[in-house]
């Protein structure tokens, strides 16, 4: 699976959007040219169907005027009714005789006009008048079987496509016109026009329209085959429909026979009600578009090839080397610095920033080391500075209080003022260690206040420590800063009203139990700016070991961090309050270590 955070699926994405984005492309192409191509042929062949159509339109029009013409002239009237109303023989062939040389004219004028049709003239008395084939009488029992079905249901005019009625030529193919035509006095049928046309005459103007598989036809206002090209197109096999809207005299579809598509254009025929229709194969347009399509295909098959071989480059000389210099990153973070250098690197700026990371990483570790080991020189220095850092007008003033009380005469006082003089001299000195007990805190704190109360008065000082708290551990030294503090500068005399104490408790929070201690006193209180000078403060230079407010709240940041804090209430007139929390660490009495009182 690949990982969308990580180079090579971004690379093999990019290729794989890339290749999408160009066969979407060339989808669309493809639809969009084979539909203007679709459009494009489908509307030339629409011209060019209604081109012919005309033409087979005037073909056909002239045979219809020609059928009117004879039915309107009124010599050829006279005579047919004079035919059907005259009993003598000689008379009835005068007119039959004038009756020929009428329609022989109208025969004569459409030879003369090139064109090859038959006209017959057939009365309702089962009469053939006139024919125009040379020397043979037509096939006038076949006239009247066809007369007698055709016009079985009334019908004025229909058509049919059948061999010829000429004797001399019975094989030939035609299209007959019939039309019957009744008395205007007595609307009585007088007499039946059949006007013939060869096939071979219709079918030349499907000349221009046939190409391969296409085909051209003539279907009639039911839908049914007058004239076809060919069997293929689906409107002229048996069982056809007819698809084309009947609201439309022309335009063109796609239909689907034999499992193929075809566009099948049509126009209506003005002169009758018929249709002439052109049927292409859809793959005859489509031809040259395939062929642009296998190209493409194959094209984007070798595209496809190589930009697989180009992500695969490109992952073997970019991203894997990405990705080991990521990898050794992600170690670097997590502090291992003894990384090992590929063993060949490309001379690229990838195989260069790689030289340059691994050099970096391997200075990085020398400079490491180097900073422990200042760090650890450092740490004992300060310890021994610490150490040293007694101030000298303590003890100063320390022995000249003892050497009072000597004055005095009160030899109880100086060994009690001598015992906590070396208490604090041992613990300040002789007691290396960060950490001690409450209990070891409160006794160094206790031997300070004796001193002072010594030097200066029995002021009031108290101190509150719950019995369970006592094996807690802090900071050496942590708590005595403070009340120096509160000596030196929170009261303006020091006398039996100076109050000072120290309060101990456990408090629990959301992230772990704590230890908060306050140390306060009744002096004069301070205002922001003396609190800030004396926080601020780097280092004190009276008191008992130098350490100042500072310092205390720089080691408790430096060695708890947050949430672990010191935070000052003071208010002039009404004292000053010092809280510490700190982290609640219990003594393991059985190993002799320390425990934090909360989650690990």
């Amino acid at each position: 699976m690949l990982k969308m955070k990580t180079i090579r699926s971004k690379l093999f994405l990019s290729y794989g959007a890339i290749l999408l984005l160009v066969c979407i492309f060339f989808a669309v192409s493809y639809s969009v040219s084979k539909n203007i191509i679709q459009k494009s042929a489908a509307t030339n062949s629409l011209n060019s169907v209604k081109i012919i159509g005309q033409d087979l339109n005037s073909e056909l029009t002239y045979l219809f005027n020609l059928r009117d013409q004879i039915y309107n002239d009124s010599d050829v009237n006279f005579y047919i009714n004079r035919l059907k109303r005259e009993t003598d023989t000689l008379e009835k062939h005068y007119a039959y005789m004038k009756l020929n040389k009428i329609l022989n004219d109208f025969t004569k004028n459409l030879i003369q006009n090139n064109k090859s049709c038959e006209i017959i003239l057939y009365t309702d008395s089962r009469t053939t008048v006139y024919y125009s084939w040379d020397n043979q009488g037509p096939e006038l029992t076949q006239i009247q079987q066809d007369i007698d079905i055709l016009f079985r249901d009334e019908r004025q005019a229909c058509t049919v496509s059948r061999k010829s009625y000429n004797p001399s030529n019975p094989e030939e193919a035609y299209i007959y016109f019939y039309k019957s035509y009744q008395n205007a006095y007595n609307r009585l049928l007088d007499f039946y026009i059949i006007i013939g046309i060869p096939e071979s005459t219709l079918t030349q103007y499907f000349d221009p329209l046939i190409q391969e598989d296409s085909s051209a036809a003539l279907i009639d206002e039911e839908g049914t085959p007058i004239l076809s090209s060919s069997p293929l197109s689906p409107r002229f096999i048996n069982g056809s429909e007819k698809t084309q809207p009947s609201s439309q005299t022309s335009g063109y579809e796609i239909v689907e026979f034999q499992g193929k598509q075809y566009i099948d254009i049509y126009d209506t025929l003005d002169s009758i009600d018929w249709k002439l229709t052109h049927l292409m194969p859809m793959k005859d347009i489509l031809k040259d578009l395939n062929t642009w399509t296998y190209a493409i295909v194959v094209s984007l098959l070798i595209l496809s090839v190589c930009m697989f071989l180009i992500c695969l480059y490109v992952n073997q000389r970019v991203a894997r080397p990405i990705r080991k210099l990521d990898h050794d990153m992600q170690r670097v973070k997590q502090g291992e610095l003894h990384l090992l250098p590929p063993e060949t690197v490309s001379q690229d700026e990838i195989g260069r920033l790689s030289l340059q990371f691994y050099d970096m990483v391997s200075q990085i570790e020398i400079l490491n080391q180097q900073m422990l080991q200042k760090e650890a020189q450092k740490r004992n220095l300060e310890i021994e500075a610490l150490q040293a850092q007694i101030n000298p007008h303590f003890i100063y003033n320390t022995i000249n209080s003892i050497k009072m009380l000597l004055r005095l005469k009160r030899p109880e006082q100086v060994n009690s003022s001598l015992t906590a003089l070396v208490d604090i001299l041992k613990n300040t000195i002789a007691r290396p260690e960060e950490m001690v007990t409450l209990e070891q805190e409160i006794k160094i704190l206790k031997s300070y206040i004796y001193i002072q109360q010594t030097r200066y008065s029995n002021f009031q000082f108290s101190i509150d420590l719950p019995e369970e708290l006592n094996s807690c551990r802090i900071l050496r030294f942590l708590i005595q800063p403070f009340i120096e503090n509160s000596l030196l500068h929170g009261f303006q005399e020091i006398n039996d009203e100076v109050r000072i104490s120290v309060a101990f408790r456990r408090l629990e929070t959301e992230v772990a139990p704590m230890l908060e201690i306050t140390v306060a006193d009744n002096g004069i209180g301070m205002d922001g700016h003396t609190l800030k000078k004396i926080t601020s403060a780097e280092k004190k230079t009276r008191g008992l070991n130098g350490i100042g407010v500072s310092n205390v709240i720089e080691r408790v940041r430096l060695n708890f961090g947050e949430p672990y804090s010191v935070h000052f209430e003071s208010e002039i007139g009404r004292g000053t309050r010092v809280i510490l929390r700190l982290p609640l660490i219990l003594s393991d009495p059985e190993e002799g270590g320390s425990k934090h009182g909360g989650t690990d």
